[in-house]
């Protein structure tokens, strides 16, 4: 996936959007959900004036959803020499990516940065990076990274470490600028394969959902999507620990292994399944077996960005499906004939429903 970014076309499209966007504060509000009712429908109406409103405001919700650390005062001149310069990132395709400063203020509180640096990444096509100064241990500030990976896309890139990460559509991934002497931390929502440089000495540790997985050098695919309340593990090569966040209790998995942690908070026993059956994602080609429609449905429209419209009562189904990326149309169908419903589209947004 190449990345350009022209920056004066950039500019131009900020100015644009910035003529019809409301205030930062009014945004911080509406997302916290703290303003009135008559805020909340200055900033419904500006979202359903335009598509392009509702995609930023789709991306300012997948960056305040995401997960954060506590909420501290931040020096804001240091971040927005982080935000403005390049992210450092290295990809595969040597990406690079650029973001656009807002008008500074001398202290923002950690809201004021969310909306802050979301706000600045959301032009940015693909995939959003944010760099952001977390207090650590001892108050000195630690610099984390965060990669958003926008619906429709896909992206591959390298840690400092050597470890190599490729993200499907939708899923979020923070890491620190700089890893610590004892342990290399990320924290993870999606999907993701990850290829771990080994390092004896620094353990590799993925926090997702409830779950953590710490390896020393290895291969895996992490599945974990929040609305499916579960975070699946597959290791295709080398040794995986595998346990809840707060537990001691935990699995070793080895290669073509899979374990399911749900959110009771322990990991199933170890069983042997075909590891390239898990990783067909990547090619745009993915087996679901014995999944709720749900599942399908939420990855339908992370591949192909839509907004689907389904009841709810449909949404349990218990199916197995082969899904390849072809032709959205053909794959709205299939669906339309497990449920026995027809639907409509208009643009990205998609409703079922029944024949009267």
């Amino acid at each position: 996936m190449d990345i350009i970014v022209n920056e004066k076309e950039m500019s131009l499209n900020w100015e644009a959007i910035m003529k019809k966007q409301p205030d930062t504060e009014l945004l911080t509000q509406f997302l916290s959900g703290e303003c009135t009712p008559e805020e909340r429908q200055i900033i419904e109406t500006w979202i359903n004036s335009s598509p392009d409103n509702k995609r930023i405001i789709e991306n300012l919700e997948k960056i305040w959803n995401s997960p954060r650390v506590q909420k501290n005062k931040w020096d804001i001149d240091r971040v927005w020499g982080n935000i403005v310069r390049e992210t450092g990132i290295s990809n595969k395709q040597q990406d690079e990516t650029r973001v656009v400063p807002l008008q500074r203020k001398s202290k923002f509180n950690s809201v004021w940065i969310r909306v802050a640096a979301a706000i600045a990444v959301i032009l940015i096509p693909a995939v959003y990076i944010l760099i952001m100064g977390i207090p650590g241990q001892g108050g000195i500030e630690k610099e984390w990274k965060e990669i958003i990976v926008d619906n429709g896309t896909r992206t591959s890139f390298a840690l400092d470490d050597g470890t190599e990460i490729t993200l499907d559509a939708g899923s979020i991934l923070r890491y620190p600028t700089e890893f610590g002497d004892a342990s290399r931390d990320i924290y993870f929502q999606g999907e993701g394969y990850f290829i771990v440089a080994p390092d004896n000495e620094k353990p590799f540790k993925v926090y997702a959902e409830n779950a953590l997985v710490t390896v020393l050098g290895t291969k895996f695919n992490l599945r974990a999507w929040r609305e499916n309340e579960r975070v699946e593990l597959v290791v295709t090569e080398g040794k995986v620990s595998f346990r809840a966040g707060d537990s001691e209790e935990h699995e070793i998995l080895t290669e073509n292994e899979m374990s399911v942690l749900t959110t009771a908070g322990i990991p199933s026993r170890p069983v042997k399944v075909e590891s390239a059956d898990y990783l067909g994602w990547m090619n745009n080609n993915l087996k679901m077996d014995n999944v709720n429609l749900s599942e399908i449905i939420g990855q339908l429209e992370r591949w192909y960005d839509l907004v689907i419209d389904i009841d709810d009562s449909a949404l349990s189904h218990k199916i197995n499906i082969h899904l390849q990326k072809e032709p959205v149309d053909n794959l709205l169908d299939l669906v339309g004939a497990i449920i026995n419903q027809r639907y409509e589209r208009n643009g990205k947004i998609v409703r079922f429903f029944k024949e009267q």
